[in-house]
Order: structure tokens, then C-alpha cells, then sequence
């Protein structure tokens, strides 16, 4: 959740129409990171844990390449940018520790 706060509070001063919608991007996968994993945990089944945890990390990695587009396309500095990122990494670790002990 801390995440999807941030998404939105990073890119608030960014351009809202651009031509690669980075905003939207990045808070589409930063607000869907969460809800993937509750959508998962809220079905019940293991197997819908599992892809849900997979779709979660998969999200976190396309923020790490939407946050890269974002540094170069200069919409937020590389120190910004690489705090991001790291945040994103953190996410992703505790997604792939919670899969790996629980499946």
C-alpha cells in the first residue's frame, strides 16, 4: 500500500497527457500490485494465491521498466527515479520471500 501512495504522490507533479502515459502506468501497476495479492489471498485457494503473487511480481517489474522510461524521458531526476526503484525492489523481494515460503 505504501507503494501506491508514493506512485501517486511521486508522479503528482508530472505531466498528465504524455505520449508514453507513464503516469497512468505507473499508478495502474502500483495500485495493482496490492490488489493482485488481495484478490489472490481473497479467493481462498492455493492456486489463486500463487498466480496472484506471480501477477504481483510481474507488475513490479514493469514499474522498474516504467520508472526507467520516466528517468530518461526526464519526468523525475535518476536520485528520484533510483529511490523508486528501490522501493519497487523491496516490494518485489517480500513478494518472492512470501511465494518461496509458502508454495
Amino acid at each position: 500500500m505504501d507503494l501506491a501512495t508514493g506512485a501517486y504522490r511521486s508522479t503528482d507533479g508530472w505531466p498528465l497527457v504524455d505520449p508514453l502515459d507513464l503516469v497512468l502506468e505507473i499508478r495502474r501497476c502500483a495500485v495493482g500490485i496490492p490488489s493482485a495479492i488481495a484478490r489472490g489471498y481473497g479467493n481462498g485457494e492455493i492456486e489463486a494465491v500463487a498466480s496472484n503473487m506471480a501477477e504481483a511480481r510481474d507488475l513490479t517489474r514493469q514499474l522498474d521498466a516504467q520508472i526507467a522510461l520516466a528517468i530518461r524521458a526526464g519526468y523525475c531526476s535518476e536520485n528520484v527515479g533510483s529511490v523508486f526503484q528501490d522501493q519497487v525492489g523491496i516490494v518485489r523481494g517480500r513478494i518472492e520471500q512470501a511465494m518461496n515460503s509458502a508454495f
